[in-house]
């Protein structure tokens, strides 16, 4: 896909503009992360041609795991002739379907289900929607959804609505998400992609409180926080 720059959708429609996948920096990016840390669980947002997600279910795949769902990626395009199911034919073409649970729906309604349901990752790609409120509600329900130590990777830190969500992240969620710089904790991953903003990484900080017994009743900065300019 990324040798040719080309693809085909589910009725056999050719895509040769695959601007929509994410950067080979990226890719490795992901790849390093799943290599390293080994995340059981992991979630995507966006899907477009499905280079991410071929490098997340190829990764669980290559750690030995038997497919049980293990990537979740959630995006409402994928049957609209933009994209005619490219990526989930990808999956198909790879024999990675049984790694996959595809949720065909716009983040801001299934990150909540699945915040109900109790889910959890360790590792977390936001690379949908980058109008500021989208991405803001990506964070806050992805916040929640992260195991302590997990992380959550951002495109197009550039973006002016992907940067101000996170400088709000900066500002006002720095109690449970802690910035990773290129060569700090993930180690050297894809320096290149750092020193261009084109990522940026959180860990989601373990609480010093006590485990609540409903994990949905903790809070991602104290009550009544002061707002902090963004």
């Amino acid at each position: 896909m990324l040798a040719e720059n080309r693809t085909v959708g589910r009725s056999g429609k050719e895509f040769t503009d695959l601007a929509s996948n994410s950067t080979l920096n990226n890719l490795r990016f992901i790849q390093r992360i799943m290599r390293e840390r080994k995340p059981g669980r992991t979630l995507e947002i966006g899907f477009a041609f499905g280079a991410s997600t071929l490098v997340f279910c190829s990764e669980h795949q290559r750690i030995g795991r038997s497919g049980t769902k293990q990537h979740t990626a959630i995006d409402p395009y994928q049957a609209n002739p933009l994209f005619d199911e490219a990526g989930v034919l990808a999956i198909e073409r790879a024999g990675l379907s049984d790694f996959l649970d595809y949720r065909r729906e716009f983040s801001e309604f299934a990150l909540p289900r699945l915040v109900e349901a109790r889910e959890h990752y360790e590792f977390i790609y936001v690379d949908g929607s980058h109008l500021f409120e989208n991405v803001l509600l990506d964070t806050l329900y992805g916040a929640r959804l992260l195991n302590p130590g997990g992380i959550i990777a951002f495109d197009d830190s550039l973006d002016p609505h992907v940067a101000k969500a996170l400088r709000f992240i900066r500002t006002n969620l720095n109690q449970a998400l802690r910035e990773i710089r290129g060569s700090q904790n993930v180690k050297s991953l894809v320096a290149s992609a750092f020193r261009r903003q084109q990522l940026t990484v959180f860990e989601r900080i373990p609480s010093d409180e006590p485990v609540p017994a409903d994990p949905l009743d903790t809070p991602l900065r104290p009550w009544n926080s002061k707002l902090g300019r963004f």
